[in-house]
């Protein structure tokens, strides 16, 4: 899961939740290769997070505070039912892995101009 996040006068965080290294290391190359600016963050688990991926937007979605932030789902989930779970929750997007590391970089690619470059974030409140 990718958390895009708006503070004040910074480019936007975007933290991963990632338990499988070498999952983490083919996003992070591929975000790598974009030369990308932002901060990257990486939570190894949910209990660094908040537990499992549904749970954390379930929680993110519940804290006035946080429920802003939009969450980008990066999974290789190609389930329906998942996919409806996710939005259903309030997910801002849900972005399925692809196999190959041209087709990934190709989506980092998408997720950084979008996310990173178009997107025009709130700032965080009562900054």
């Amino acid at each position: 899961m990718t958390i895009t996040q708006n503070t004040p006068m910074t480019q936007p965080i975007v933290l991963i939740a990632e338990n499988d290294d070498d999952q983490y290391e083919l996003t992070l190359g591929a975000l790598a290769d974009l030369r990308t600016t932002n901060r990257l963050r990486r939570v190894v688990d949910g209990e660094e997070l908040w537990k499992d991926g549904r749970q954390t937007l379930r929680e993110i979605k519940a804290h006035p505070d946080l429920r802003r932030i939009p969450v980008v789902v990066l999974t290789i989930s190609r389930d329906e039912e998942d996919v409806s779970r996710m939005y259903a929750l309030g997910a801002s997007s849900y972005i399925t892995k692809p196999i190959s590391y041209f087709d990934l970089e190709e989506t980092m690619k998408t997720f950084k101009n979008y996310w990173l470059d178009v997107v025009r974030l709130p700032k965080s409140e009562g900054r």
